[in-house]
């Protein structure tokens, strides 16, 4: 850990911060949910939220999903969330999972790469109709293996889930659009937007659901010194792996898979370094009740993007500390969160946005380190403490951010911080 000084003038806001030893990671989350943010679903849903665009031929079509469920250079997908979530899972639930993993999830990989051989080898013929028919109907109830646990098992494999679905649901949908070429019959195609249907609405249910229950659990087990995070960490957990892959979905069910759409679910952090009575407000405030700073308004069918930052210093026995924030949004509506004091940094985004934000404390926030998408970087304050919080998802921009000074006994110094995540949709949409 570099604990030298460092020199917090706005000339010093794109010096690079080094690495940091990920066993230093500070992020306290409820019992029952794993630490979320990561997305390794992220690279399907930047698929149908920007469109998969034209692909010529069907077989081409599947290689296509293939590639994004089984990508040659790494784990599948399931697997990859496996390895994010398995330390919480008991380990007969585990053996039972892996075992689905390299049974039915292989299983169906073999099929789909066959589906993808018959059409691109025999398209148009009998053989490659049913190869691809018989797939489909294999695909129907798979989602349900990851919901056949207990519920808090179910609730840590939740991504999983939502990984399946998001194969079942465009697999069936590109059937659909390529019935013509698959030689489809109207029957078949009327199965598929059933199954479509059926899947969109059991997965609608099953997904509120879980959320509801492990909200409602939060909010009865919780005490006060831990309910802000253990809310927090349901929602956005819920969020992230729930919500924003329902609008996915529902896209599909709806819309042709060459369309883009502008997606609408915000996910929320925990809080960075301790939770007080504002952001304790926070936590408790209904999804569709929260407003800017921390959830951006939607304006004309998009959110609201952060323009600028003004940083201000809080010297704490001299030395350069985090005491509060001035956050700028586009239609100029701005926030001043913290303590407001004469010494300052700012930075102007310049459509960029905020990719991640670092920061260092231990009960208060000593530094704050932000990194913008166009690669420059901006400073606040300066780390003493060896507590460290990455905030980042992939394939999401911070969208938002709250931030807290009511602890009367840090004099000044920002107590807790946290952000909101949206998918990265403009390159497209």
């Amino acid at each position: 850990m570099n604990n030298e000084p460092m020199n917090t003038n706005e000339s010093q806001a794109s010096e690079i911060v080094p690495s940091m030893n990920e066993s230093i990671l500070a992020a306290p989350y409820s019992i029952s949910t794993p630490n979320y943010e990561w997305d390794m679903s992220s690279i399907i849903k930047d698929a149908i939220i920007g469109g998969i665009g034209f692909i010529p031929g069907p077989g081409s079509a599947i290689s296509f999903l293939l590639g994004l469920f089984w990508p040659q250079q790494t784990d599948n997908t399931w697997e990859q969330i496996l390895q994010k979530v398995e330390q919480m899972i008991e380990q007969a639930n585990l053996k039972t999972i892996q075992g689905i993993l390299n049974g039915d999830i292989q299983e169906i990989k073999g099929k789909m790469e066959h589906v993808q051989f018959m059409l691109e080898s025999s398209p148009g013929t009998q053989e490659s109709h049913d190869a691809y028919m018989f797939l489909a109907r294999y695909l129907v109830s798979i989602d349900e293996k990851f919901k056949s646990f207990d519920n808090k098992t179910n609730y840590q494999i939740l991504p999983m889930y939502t990984n399946t679905i998001m194969l079942q649901a465009p697999y069936w949908k590109m059937g659909i659009e390529r019935k013509d070429e698959i030689k489809l019959t109207d029957i078949e195609v009327n199965e598929l937007k059933e199954l479509i249907g059926k899947l969109s609405t059991s997965a609608d249910k099953y997904i509120h659901d879980v959320y509801t229950r492990e909200y409602d659990n939060a909010m009865n087990t919780s005490t006060a010194a831990n309910i802000t995070n253990n809310l927090l960490s349901v929602r956005g957990y819920c969020l992230l792996h729930g919500l924003e892959c329902l609008e996915v979905i529902n896209h599909i069910q709806n819309n042709s898979l060459e369309q883009s759409f502008y997606p609408k679910t915000i996910s929320y952090s925990t809080v960075f370094d301790r939770q007080t009575n504002k952001t304790r407000v926070q936590a408790l405030t209904e999804d569709d009740q929260m407003q800017e700073p921390f959830k951006p308004a939607l304006i004309n069918g998009k959110y609201n993007k952060i323009k600028s930052l003004i940083g201000y210093v809080q010297r704490i026995g001299n030395a350069p500390r985090v005491g509060g924030i001035k956050v700028t949004f586009a239609n100029d509506a701005s926030y001043t969160l913290g303590t407001v004091t004469s010494e300052v940094n700012s930075i102007e985004l310049n459509d960029s946005v905020i990719t991640s934000l670092e920061v260092w404390g231990n009960g208060a926030i000593d530094e704050a380190f932000f990194t913008l998408s166009d690669g420059r970087q901006f400073r606040l304050g300066q780390r003493y403490a060896s507590n460290y919080r990455k905030y980042a998802v992939d394939n999401h921009y911070i969208s938002g951010l709250y931030l807290a000074s009511d602890e009367p006994s840090l004099a000044g110094q920002a107590a807790g911080i946290a952000v909101s995540y949206h998918m990265i949709a403009d390159k497209k949409s």
